[in-house]
């Protein structure tokens, strides 16, 4: 993965690394997240377990591996339903 260059970069990847570590606090390996896989209201959230720990992926993207979802999958907010 390429170093962040601009300013909006930085900010995007702290961000990211923020919510992933978060992430992997709240939602070990083998424990199941509640998430939608359309960022939308219209959509309902469904249990998945966390296959892998949630990493930045190229371009400062928070994401994870879970059981069910080819491939990784977004850890935003608009995604995972986190607890208040």
């Amino acid at each position: 993965m390429r170093d962040p260059k601009t300013r909006e970069e930085k900010a995007k990847a702290y961000d990211s690394l923020k919510l992933i570590k978060k992430f992997n606090k709240l939602y070990p390996v083998g424990s199941t997240v509640i998430l939608r896989h359309v960022a939308s209201d219209d959509y309902p959230y469904e249990p998945h377990i966390v296959k892998f720990e949630a990493y930045l992926f190229p371009g400062f993207e928070a994401v994870a591996f879970f059981e069910g979802i080819s491939g990784c999958f977004s850890i935003e907010p608009d995604f995972i339903k986190y607890p208040d």
